[in-house]
């Protein structure tokens, strides 16, 4: 809801839209008419006329992945041969 309130505020503002034009707004999954104004005049002129469409709970959510550091390339590899695995550290053998 508030990215269509500030795209009519911007849009308001860049002089494509009239003080009291009314405005179909538009984002991902919502949608207003509102009455237009400049944002000098957000609190007395901007009026959200009718909420057309809006999520009744937010379902989407983005979760993020721990990024890993890239493993670093050696001439073996970009040669196409193989590198050996790494051995374990020898361990003290209890006899």
């Amino acid at each position: 809801m508030s990215l269509c309130v500030q795209a009519a505020l911007v849009a308001s503002d860049a002089g494509y839209l009239e003080l009291g034009q009314h405005a179909i707004c538009l984002t991902s999954d919502t949608a207003i008419i509102a009455r237009t104004s400049p944002t000098q005049d957000f609190l007395t002129d901007f009026i959200v006329r009718e909420i057309l469409c809006k999520p009744m709970a937010l379902t989407v959510v983005k979760h993020e992945q721990i990024l890993q550091q890239p493993i670093e390339s050696t001439v073996a590899e970009i040669e196409g041969g193989t590198i050996p695995a790494l051995l374990p550290p020898e361990s003290q053998s209890s006899e």
